[in-house]
């Protein structure tokens, strides 16, 4: 199994911070987030307690901490057998790397920074000279030189707002607006990359670079990264890691008809538990797009003399436009792997209470539905936990590419449902074939050509029937075909 790789997302808050990193006095309220985690303090010991000195430094290590040395020590140990701990790529020099950031931007790097206290908020007016040597001395590929550096500086304010000595969350505010806002605590870490504050940050660097760029008319919308771990006697026993749409994303531009919008959602998250097992989820709220997509026609032989009027749709910019919307009322999946690597347990994986649309140029192109349906899988079987519903249909779009190039086999649409009750377990044979061991599968396809009409064909598998789409006893069509069974796989 191919995990995604857990540091990708926070890439972009990483360059984030690096930029916002670059700052110098400039007056600005908390923003972000309500649902930003700060998770629990150690010490209990209250803000108005503490020094500033104390908070910062705190501050700094534990909205590093999370993301590094502790993802990685839980991680690598526990993802390794599984070959999932390649996927974390050096988080060592993660944790440096940030906590590198976070003491420069919390006036702990001997610099000469200004700082002022107002209760628990504590504002950091810094040094703009110390922020810039360390952006250009480690991430120059995206700052392109000092002065473009400290022009940008000039924009930010850096704030924290302390629970606790331990706990709390900072604001890297570009033009009184937030754009990364992270929640920490010991063995947590939570990181949000606000859009509307990114895009601000980002319309200002082009401006100063002499880049001209349109904007979409709406702009919102926030993910976040969290990073926990768990410990038990000073040693990492879980952890956890996920990334998630926590403010309603909206991106709409009339002007290139596009309307893009996501509910808050669970992207991805992946925890190693102190079992040594690994689950990854998926939780995504409703999905609605709608945007033009052009591709250049297909070239047509007109002249007769074999050839073809490529070269001239290729130079005149002749295109078909497209008009495209989709709708997805949910994706859920629970994916949990036992530790020694050899079996795996799919939850409530569906596409919620309506099916996933997909419409061009107004006419339905695909359907697809599926219950929430539970499946346990092991080397050479899959069961069956609850019952499965799939259906599926394609219209003119996509139908007509089943046929290839065989004009008289042209489909207008084509619609395929199958059906497996709960307690039905599918065993590999030797022979390339499926045995039902208890349980059925009922499958039933059908398409509309115009010139052969409404064709069907349905299978219906019983306990102790095998099928399969290869071999002598099958068609050549690739459809499902009851053949004899092979002695199972010992």
């Amino acid at each position: 199994m191919k995990t995604p790789q857990p540091y990708a997302p926070i890439a972009v808050l990483f360059s984030t911070l690096a930029l916002a990193a670059c700052s110098d006095s400039d007056d600005g309220t908390s923003g972000g987030s309500a649902g930003l985690t700060v998770g629990d303090s150690l010490t209990g010991v209250p803000a108005s307690d503490a020094s500033d000195l104390q908070i910062r430094q705190k501050a700094a290590l534990n909205a590093s901490r999370a993301l590094g040395i502790n993802l990685s020590d839980a991680f690598t140990t526990q993802l390794n057998n599984d070959g999932l701990g390649d996927t974390i790529d050096d988080a060592d020099s993660v944790d440096e790397e940030v906590d590198g950031f976070m003491q420069t931007a919390l006036g702990l790097d001997d610099s000469n920074a200004g700082i002022e206290r107002d209760g628990n908020l504590i504002t950091i007016d810094l040094d703009d000279n110390a922020i810039c040597d360390e952006t250009l001395a480690d991430r120059a590929g995206f700052i392109a030189d000092r002065e473009e550096c400290l022009q940008i500086a000039s924009q930010f304010t850096v704030q924290v707002d302390a629970v606790t000595d331990d706990t709390g969350r900072m604001d890297f505010l570009f033009q009184e607006q937030a754009v990364v806002s992270i929640g920490y605590a010991p063995g947590l870490g939570s990181y949000e990359l606000s859009l509307p504050g990114f895009y601000q940050m980002s319309s200002y660097i082009a401006d100063l670079r002499g880049v001209s760029g349109s904007a979409p008319e709406t702009l919102s919308g926030a993910f976040l990264v969290e990073a926990e771990v768990e410990e038990s006697n000073e040693t990492v026993s879980a952890a956890r890691l996920s990334l998630r749409i926590s403010q309603a994303l909206r991106i709409a531009d009339s002007a290139n008809n596009t309307d893009i919008s996501i509910a808050p959602s669970e992207i991805v998250s992946l925890r190693t538990n102190d079992d040594e097992s690994v689950s990854v989820s998926t939780d995504m709220g409703a999905i609605s797009a709608m945007f033009d997509t052009s591709s250049q026609g297909e070239s047509v032989d007109d002249t007769g003399n074999g050839i073809t009027d490529s070269f001239v749709s290729a130079t005149s910019g002749s295109f078909e436009q497209s008009s495209v919307a989709l709708t997805i009322a949910a994706v859920t999946a629970q994916l949990d792997i036992a530790a020694d690597g050899q079996s795996a347990r799919v939850r409530n994986a569906g596409l919620g209470n309506s099916p996933l649309s997909l419409q061009i140029n107004g006419e339905q192109a695909l359907s697809l539905s599926i219950n929430d349906v539970s499946m346990t899988l092991s080397p050479d079987s899959l069961g069956f936990d609850s019952d499965l519903t799939l259906g599926l249909m394609l219209g003119n779009t996509f139908a007509a590419s089943l046929a290839g190039d065989d004009p008289e086999n042209d489909l207008s649409n084509a619609s395929a449902s199958v059906s497996i009750p709960g307690g039905t377990r599918l065993v590999d044979q030797d022979n390339g074939s499926t045995l039902v061991d208890g349980g059925s599968v009922s499958v039933q396809i059908s398409a509309t050509s115009p010139t052969e009409g409404s064709v069907s064909q349905s299978l219906d598998v019983s306990a102790g029937q095998c099928f399969d789409t290869e071999g002598e006893e099958a068609d050549d069509t690739g459809l499902p075909q009851l053949v004899e069974c092979d002695s199972l796989q010992p």
